[in-house]
Order: C-alpha cells, then structure tokens, then sequence
C-alpha cells in the first residue's frame, strides 16, 4: 500500500525560495544547468538518458517511464561566484574623450541559493505524471556605485521560476516518450548611472555647460512576466545496459512590463523631458535547447555517460528598454549578437557498495558572446571547464541523499564595448565558480 504524502506545502516552499533567491548564472549566457544534484555529480553528462531520479521531469520527462515508482526530491545549490574586471583603457566622451575615472567595481558575483523540487507519480505501468519546479535561468551582477564600467551596468539581476508538468508514456520496453508545459515567472531588475554631460551635450539644450562632468545620474528599471513553454523527449533502450535519449526544450518569449526610476537628475534635463519616471517595457527571448545523451552500464560497479549540448543564444539580438513617451531619451538599447553554444560532457558513476555512488564529471562549456565588442558588463561571459564529484546513499529502501560539489573555471572574458553615450569598458574578466549541492530524495 502507497503512503500518501502532501506536496503541495513542499512545492510551495520551494516556489517561494526560487522567487527570492536571484541566481548566478552557471552556464554560457545566463543559463542555470543546475536543476538536479545527482546530475551535477557528473557534470550532467547523463543528461537526457539517465534518469537517475524524478529530475528527469526536467531533463527529459520521458525517463519517468523507466523509474515507475513515486518520487518527491527536494534540492538546493549554493553558487559562489568570483567576478573580476580589470581595466585596460576604458574611456568616456566628454569634450574631449578621457580616460575613466573609478575602480574596477569589486567582486560584481554576489553569492545564492537555487532550489529545485520535483514529485513524480506512477499511475499505471504505461503512465506517469511528474511535476517540476526550478530555476533554469538566472542572473546576478552587482558592482561597485563608482566603477569604471557605471555607464555600462550596476546591477543586474533575473530570477526565473519554471513549473512543469509532465507525462511520460512507455510504448515498449525499448521505447518511451515525454511531454511537458512550462509556465515560468519572471523578474528582472537593472541598475545603471547616466553620464548627464554628455547626454546633454547630444540633447541640443544649450545650458549643459553648466552640467559638471562628475555629476552622474542613476537608473533603475525593474519588471516582471510571465510565459508559456514546452519540452518533450525521448528514451530508447537499446541493452539492459544502454540507453538513448534526446530532449527539447522550446524558447520562451517574455514580455516585461514595469518602472524606470531615475535620480539625482539635473533639471535642465528632467525639464526638458529627460530621465523621468515612467513605465518601462522590455522583450526577452529566452533560447531553446536541444540535448542528446548516451548511458552505458560497463558492469555492476561502472556506469559511463556523455552529453551534447545546444543552446539556441543566437535568439538574443539586443536588449532592448522602452519607457513611455514623457521621456524624449528614447529607448536603451543594448546590442548583444550572441551566437548559439555548444556544452560536452562526460561522466562516471562508481557503485562502490548497494548504498553508496560517487560520482565524477568533465565538462566544455561554450560562451554566448561573439566578440568582445558585443560582450556583456551585466554578464560576463567566457567559455567554461567544469570539473565535477559527487555522491549518492541510500539511507533506507525509500529515502536516499546526494551531494555534489563543482569548480568552474572562466576562460579570460575580454570586452571591449562602446555605448550609446561613447563610453568604452575595456579590459579583460578574470572568474571562478564554485557550487556546493545538496538534495533529499523519497521512495514512496
């Protein structure tokens, strides 16, 4: 006989944690790959064909065909990021063009906790529904007010919730598939300084002479959304010991509505229409993923895996800010051009008893950003090498617990961009990322 168990509080507790935790992201872009701890142990190199646990509702929902049993996982992983900039000729334009006056901004990575819950029921020996909620994408920059990248980005911060039902229909013993809708919630929030001369100087008003150049305004837009998305998969058997799986994930088309505040605004330009508070409207196209995954048992002790992994990044254009028509600056306009990345992966799990695993990964993670003249201040991006352990026990016959612990190392990020009042941030990202992951699992 099944025990019943109430979710419901669960899930919620975790959807509230997801909403206040911004995240860091991980993964090229701002991706967060980190929605399970058993498969952070090997890098995700499983993927698509491990299921492993009731995770799989997320990376490939029809692994819950090859489980049957009800599950409910609970994780955490705290992210600690380093982010450093080091400037090597950063310039503004002013009467005549100088050099950058401020630091390099600190450590811009703000450390945070992402959770992620899953629960899966078996209906019957061909069906069953699972529910997942995570955060797979995610943000966090935060640099010093004085810095020499403050016309750039202060701070930058997204938080994304993704609930996601899902089915998965075993048509054979060789084949099953999956379905799943996601609803994500999301926030945004963005900070910048205005470099009030030189706006006015571009502005046509004939009092900017009177504007000092250290007189630096502050922006700040926030907004939210929310949107519909798919994924589907695939798992086909081909041993007892080895396995296929492909998985998709469809983009996500998020409408931002919401505020831009400004401050310490001079009133030549806030009299003549500039930098007034107002509605704010933004379009982000959050890419689609394709994942194709290969598990193999070598025997009782040895399991290997291997992912490839492709992130659609080629979707974001620009970044784009519209505010209503009292203010004349017209909309903030972020070119981004980012090119589509590829992630490989591969692992092993050691079975070194009936209740302990460990787990090892190696991963190659490629960056979004396609030259340094279109990268990011409000995220640094680099290509990445991940190195991964982790471990599985089985405390009892229905309850287990995972660690896992990743480093990842950040190629040098050069930038060199000019914005839309002729300051350039140029120099180079020197970064590291660490994770420490934690999960519950229950057999019922």
């Amino acid at each position: 006989m099944k025990r019943h168990i109430n979710s419901s509080q669960l899930g919620l507790v975790v959807i509230i944690g997801a909403l206040s935790a911004p995240a860091m992201v991980t993964a090229a872009g701002f991706a967060i790959i980190e929605g399970s701890v058993s498969g952070l142990g090997n890098a995700y190199s499983g993927g698509s064909a491990s299921n492993e646990d009731a995770s799989t509702i997320y990376y490939n929902p029809a692994g819950m065909a090859r489980l049957q049993t009800n599950q409910i996982i609970i994780g955490a992983h705290l992210i600690e990021p380093n982010i450093q900039f080091k400037n090597d000729g950063s310039q503004i334009a002013g009467a005549a063009t100088v050099t950058t006056r401020g630091g390099n901004g600190g450590d811009a990575g703000d450390d945070a906790i992402v959770p992620n819950f899953y629960y899966m029921n078996n209906i019957n020996s061909k069906l069953d529904f699972g529910l997942g909620i995570n955060a797979p994408f995610g943000l966090t920059t935060n640099y010093q007010s004085g810095w020499v990248g403050r016309y750039h980005a202060l701070k930058s911060e997204l938080i994304t919730v993704n609930i996601n039902p899902a089915l998965s229909f075993k048509v054979n013993e060789k084949l099953s598939l999956g379905f799943g809708l996601n609803y994500q919630i999301a926030e945004v929030n963005l900070t910048t300084n205005i470099d009030q001369p030189t706006v006015c100087a571009g502005s046509g008003i004939g009092a900017c002479a009177g504007l000092p150049e250290t007189k630096d305004g502050h922006a700040d837009v926030k907004g939210d959304s929310t949107a519909w998305g798919y994924n589907v998969g695939m798992m086909y058997q081909f041993t007892t010991t080895s396995r296929l799986g492909f998985a998709y994930r469809s983009s996500i088309e998020h409408d931002f509505s919401g505020d831009a505040t400004f401050s310490n605004i001079d009133p030549i330009l806030s009299g003549a229409g500039f930098f007034v508070d107002s509605a704010a409207a933004a379009t982000l196209d959050l890419p689609a993923i394709w994942s194709l995954s290969y598990f193999h048992s070598l025997n009782s002790q040895w399991d290997i895996m291997a992912d490839y992994s492709l992130t659609e990044w080629s979707t974001m254009k620009e970044l784009r800010t519209t505010y209503a028509t009292s203010n004349v600056q017209g909309p903030t306009v972020e070119e981004l051009n980012w090119k589509d990345s590829e992630r490989i992966s591969i692992g092993t799990t050691y079975h070194a008893s009936e209740t302990l695993k460990l787990r090892f990964g190696y991963a190659l993670d490629e960056s979004a950003a396609s030259s340094p003249e279109t990268a990011s201040a409000r995220v640094p991006d680099a290509d990445r090498t991940w190195l991964t352990l982790g471990a599985g026990y089985s405390v009892s016959k229905t309850m287990s617990l995972d660690i896992g612990y990743a480093m990842i190392d950040l190629d040098d990020g050069a930038i060199n961009r000019t914005n839309s009042t002729n300051s350039t941030l140029k120099g180079k990202y020197e970064s590291e990322i660490n994770i420490l992951s934690a999960q519950y699992n229950l057999t019922f």
